[in-house]
């Protein structure tokens, strides 16, 4: 049967645009340089040995240590090429013409962690969970950045420079092996900040132009000197410090509206407590320090308080609105003199009286400072 001209140029002009529609598929790709960027991640990282390299290779990713072959230029992102899945753990943007998002969480990366500078648009990067190790390459370039999440790996060194990364809301770090704390400041998107669990050494640098900085968590680390103001992140709700060697004095924190936790506890601290009245909801958490003077107005909304094994003295003063359960005041030298207070201390600390227990209140060991 013949076909007519007419449906002979319908079906070609049909067949030759889907051709071309398949073709412009096959092509979008990203950019060389990032490519060559994910392949050096991979190969840095012993990418035949990850839990989930799918996509990346040819058929099936080699298991030993045979040289992979990578899956073809078009590849790396889901939805970019008709046959293939993606790369895993690689997000393109809509277009697929640039990565902007790194997933490999948990996926057995082990080894050092490649030039990151080629991701010109990349907005995460998650790699925690795993074991790489040595120094973090430059994140500063990527200005478009707003997530880096590496905890729990073996990093060392200095932790990164993030000066100029204006949209960058979180970077947690912690439990590596840094061991120098890099100043942040300037970044007025930052949030979130979390380098507990290294070995970061040397005083905590000043907090500067951080007005969005709601956590910021340095504790269990060797930092000392003095704890810095923080006047420069006006909006923190979670302070934490404790198990470092900080020394000198608490820092006001009574115009601090939105602060619910703050912890220091395990340092050298001295000096009186601060004034922590009416600050709704705080827990705070200052104990084995060398805190002297009187324990402090806790009525107007404080949640808990714990200030054990420091050298506080005076009486007791109204228990306000702390749960049972929720403080520790023992062991210190208080006044154990019958009070008005005696009876809610006794139930906010589980005992009557309120200094009852294994050491008492006022034991306090004569050596106890001298090892700290």
């Amino acid at each position: 049967m013949r076909i007519p001209v007419y449906s002979r140029f319908i079906v070609t002009t049909a067949w030759v645009f889907c051709a071309v529609g398949l073709s412009s598929i096959a092509r979008a790709a990203i950019p060389a340089s990032e490519r060559a960027a994910l392949v050096a991640i991979y190969n840095q990282a012993h990418g035949n040995g990850w839990l989930d390299n799918e996509g990346w290779c040819v058929g099936a990713c080699p298991t030993d240590e045979s040289v992979p072959e990578f899956a073809a230029v078009g590849t790396e992102c889901v939805g970019n090429h008709p046959s293939y899945p993606g790369w895993y753990g690689v997000v393109c943007d809509p277009d697929g013409t640039h990565v902007v998002s790194i997933v490999l969480r948990g996926k057995n990366l082990v080894g050092t962690l490649a030039d990151l500078s080629a991701f010109t648009q990349l907005t995460s990067f998650y790699v925690d969970y795993n074991q790489l190790s040595g120094p973090l390459p430059d994140i500063a370039s990527l200005q478009h950045l707003e997530s880096v999440v590496m905890s729990a790996n073996a990093f060392s060194g200095a932790t990164p420079s993030l000066a100029g990364l204006a949209s960058l809301v979180q970077f947690t770090a912690d439990r590596n092996a840094f061991d120098t704390l890099t100043p942040v400041s300037g970044l007025p998107a930052l949030t979130y900040f979390d380098v507990s669990f290294n070995q970061l050494a040397g005083s905590v640098p000043a907090l500067v132009g951080l007005p969005s900085l709601i956590e910021y968590s340095i504790n269990s680390n060797h930092l000392s000197g003095s704890i810095p103001d923080f006047s420069g992140a006006p909006a923190l709700r979670y302070i934490n410090m404790s198990d470092n060697h900080l020394n000198g004095q608490l820092p006001s924190i009574r115009d601090m509206h939105d602060l619910t936790v703050f912890a220091a506890s395990n340092n050298h601290l001295t000096g009186r407590l601060p004034d922590i009245h009416g600050m709704v909801g705080l827990s705070f958490d200052v104990h084995d320090n060398m805190l002297i003077g009187s324990l402090p107005d806790v009525s107007g909304g404080v949640m808990s308080i714990d200030v054990e094994n420091n050298r506080i003295t005076g009486s007791l003063p109204s228990a306000g609105a702390l749960a049972p359960g929720s403080s520790a005041i023992c062991p210190n030298p208080l006044d154990t003199t019958p009070g008005p207070y005696d009876a809610a201390w006794a139930q906010i600390l589980g005992r009557t009286p309120w200094w009852d227990g294994p050491r008492g209140c006022n034991t306090i060991f004569a050596d106890f400072f001298d090892e700290r």
